[in-house]
């Protein structure tokens, strides 16, 4: 958590490449399973945000 909060208070310009360095580093140590579960992360967050679960819902009928 706290590494995110670092990545935040850089200039947005180099937050991709402060996540990608991390990600890399965590790659590079293969025997160690919660690395690389922590690399998985910061490549879903590089990913960018998540399709939604479910599109918006239609207007609400008029009480007719």
């Amino acid at each position: 958590m706290h590494f995110y909060l670092e990545v935040m208070a850089l200039p947005e310009a180099e937050r991709a490449a402060a996540l990608t360095d991390r990600r890399d580093a965590l790659r590079a140590r293969r025997d160690d399973p919660v690395a690389q579960l922590l690399a998985d992360d910061l490549d879903a967050q590089l990913a960018g945000p998540n399709k939604p679960l479910r599109e918006a819902l239609p207007p609400a009928p008029d009480g007719d």
